[in-house]
């Protein structure tokens, strides 16, 4: 644990971005290989380094990425406990649900939009 806090204070306070790229993906092997995660925080784990890496190479601030990774691997810690103690479902809905609300929420942007656009083309007489 004490290797992470170290790249972490190093990942945010170099400039090169070359060095956070490889303690990023140095975490990522850690915590994959030392946490025995179940499938839904395995899934979140994942998907979150994934946003994280598109933030670091789209040039977020160094001390949002050390936040976004410390409550990555603090909420995956907490749904791989839910599954320890026999909440699958529970940590399956934590997991998929701002998922699926986001997908609501597109669908119904998409459909409004595309009601606005065929009431405003109307042809004219």
């Amino acid at each position: 644990m004490v290797v992470i806090w170290v790249g972490l204070i190093a990942c945010s306070y170099k400039s090169f971005m070359t060095v956070c790229y490889n303690i990023t993906f140095q975490f990522f092997f850690l915590i994959i290989f030392y946490m025995d995660l179940c499938t839904p925080a395995f899934l979140y784990f994942v998907v979150s380094i994934l946003s994280i890496l598109g933030s670091i190479f789209m040039g977020g601030s160094p001390m949002t990425i050390v936040l976004s990774f410390v409550f990555v691997i603090l909420f995956s810690y907490f749904l791989n406990w839910l599954c320890t103690k026999g909440y699958n479902m529970v940590s399956w809905l934590l997991v998929l649900l701002p998922l699926l609300l986001s997908l609501l929420i597109l669908m119904t942007m998409v459909s409004a939009y595309s009601n606005k656009n065929s009431t405003s083309t109307s042809p004219s007489s």
